[in-house]
Parts: structure tokens; sequence; C-alpha cells
């Protein structure tokens, strides 16, 4: 199979988008981000984040700005709770 994106939806009713650099949209066909949804996420199982950079901001679940030292955002650091 060639490299080449796909998509489960048409026009602007795209369910799911995989483009060719492996970026997944839900809801878009745009992702800027290994996965982008547009809309709210609801589950009953947890959120889990977790990190493969060094930066300070590893880890974090940010409100406001995703990139970067503004915004809020809380994580556990080893069993203790931080917040920015």
């Amino acid at each position: 199979m060639a490299d080449e994106a796909i998509s489960i939806g048409a026009g602007d009713d795209i369910a799911l988008f995989i483009q060719e650099d492996k970026k997944i949209g839900i809801g878009t066909s745009y992702p800027g981000d290994m996965l982008t949804v547009a809309g709210g996420i609801s589950g009953n199982a947890g959120l889990v984040v977790g990190h493969t950079d060094t930066s300070s901001n590893r880890g974090y679940i940010n409100f406001n700005t995703v990139y970067g030292e503004t915004g809020y955002g809380i994580r556990d650091n080893s069993g203790t709770m931080q917040y920015k």
C-alpha cells in the first residue's frame, strides 16, 4: 500500500482522518498534532498522559496554551501533584 491519507466520512463530515505522516484527526481532516480532536472528549476510564520529551512541560494536562509556559496545567511527578 502506498503512503496516502485514509479518510472515513466526506466533505465537512469527516469522522476519522489519518495523514501520510501518521497524524490522526477525529472530526477534522487537518490534524496539527499526532492526535487532533475537533469537539469534546468524554470517557469513563480516566486519562493517561505520558511524555517522550525532556522539557519542563512534559506530562502536563494543559488548559489554555498547549505548548510553552503560559496557561494552567496539572501533572503527577512521581506521586507529587504539580500545577503551573
